[in-house]
């Protein structure tokens, strides 16, 4: 039996095969979460993600749905692969390996539909510990691991007979766990590894649809993996020159142009401070935003250079306005200087919901889905959806905002 992960959109025969079609979203996956240390449970996470297609019911599903153009009331393909990975987990390390697993287990079940739910739901329901002992027989799970693609499976065994994947797995969880979280008062927030564990899950999970769904989307149009592609690219030299260039060329006599030029100057001085949380303080006029641009060019491209570990080199800058007015001016300056003749979402992002509503070009298209631009200027109200949002297509870009 030929296992079919999907029909490319508008085609009656052509078809993504299940294997290729995890082993490329596993591509993808370790990829993305190579920059907070979870690759291979992230690698793990895509190779049974879709399990559950392994079954003749939801191939025959996928055949019925496309052949008659509408879709009913789809086969559960995701349950059976978290319950998979997490019987896996569990027979191969037992108790030490009960955390990692239902980690691993939530990112699969949820990479559909409303996504991550709470683990406990409000009326104290256990959410994800249902989904786990969801009746075997409707989740075709037994029949699904028979059929497993033997290439896959075979990866999946050589990542879990790793003796130290457990310890090295939970000891990234703890670092990132162990990020100190303060409220505004500037005191510690208790209980903050749990916040933490939480963003944790959210990020592997955003790695996980991210490359589930940009192995589907090439697919569609016949292109295969790309890697390169899928990491943005930012030549922060070649950006930082141009606006360099551009606040040479600007007025220097009189008093106000005396005053931008200094703060212009400390903000650019100010990145040999690193990371950290600052503020930029000057009276209106004084020209805070090319001046923190100069910042964070500057920053991102001593980085880049630098590439040490308490430096890595960085992939975006993220600039976050309250409100679309504020946004829409700055976003047209920046895009004037850095990237003047690109499309909205090659080089420099502008996104918020008033664009989401209009024309969408291509690049607009994919780059709001994934911020997968070196610089993005979008609304408080799109970062905290990525960090926050219900459903799955927000959650797709949280990996972006490492580095």
């Amino acid at each position: 039996m030929i296992f079919k992960a999907r029909f490319r959109t508008g085609s009656d025969t052509e078809y993504q095969l299940l294997s290729t079609h995890l082993e490329e979203a596993g591509m993808y996956a370790e990829l993305f979460a190579k920059k907070i240390g979870l690759s291979k449970p992230a690698l793990l996470t895509a190779l049974v993600h879709d399990l559950g297609k392994f079954s003749s019911i939801w191939q025959k599903y996928l055949e019925k749905s496309h052949k008659e153009g509408r879709k009913g009331k789809p086969e559960d393909h995701s349950t059976a692969g978290g319950q998979y990975l997490y019987e896996a987990i569990k027979e191969k390390f037992g108790d030490a390996g009960e955390l990692i697993g239902q980690f691993l287990a939530a990112c699969v079940i949820y990479h559909h539909g409303s996504g991550l739910p709470d683990v406990i739901g409000l009326d104290g329901t256990p959410r994800l510990y249902n989904r786990l002992l969801k009746d075997r027989e409707k989740t075709h799970i037994d029949e699904a691991a028979a059929n497993l693609d033997p290439t896959i499976k075979q990866k999946i065994d050589a990542l879990l007979s790793d003796p130290n994947f457990i310890s090295e797995t939970a000891e990234t969880l703890n670092r990132l766990m162990d990020a100190p979280v303060k409220d505004a008062m500037d005191t510690p927030v208790k209980n903050a590894r749990y916040f933490n564990l939480g963003l944790s899950v959210r990020a592997l999970s955003s790695c996980l649809i991210d490359g589930d769904r940009r192995s589907s989307a090439l697919d569609d149009r016949e292109i295969s993996v790309r890697l390169e592609e899928a990491a943005a690219q930012a030549d922060w030299t070649a950006l930082l020159k141009r606006l360099e260039d551009h606040l040479a060329g600007l007025p220097a006599e009189g008093k106000i142009n005396e005053i931008r030029r200094k703060v212009s100057e400390r903000c650019a001085a100010f990145a040999e401070q690193g990371d950290g949380v600052y503020t930029l303080t000057a009276a209106t006029g004084a020209g805070k935003t090319l001046a923190s641009l100069r910042y964070a060019l500057t920053l991102a491209e001593r980085a880049s250079k630098d590439h040490i570990a308490e430096r890595a080199g960085k992939d975006h800058i993220f600039i976050i306005a309250p409100y679309t007015s504020i946004l829409d001016q700055n976003a047209d300056i920046i895009r004037g200087i850095l990237d003047p003749a690109g499309e909205n979402g090659e080089i420099v992002l502008e996104h918020h919901s008033n664009l989401e509503k209009g024309e969408q070009t291509e690049h607009f298209a994919d780059s709001s889905e994934t911020w997968n631009t070196p610089v993005i200027i979008t609304t408080m109200v799109q970062f905290l959806e990525t960090l926050f949002g219900s459903g799955t297509r927000k959650i797709r870009r949280m990996h972006q905002l490492a580095n």
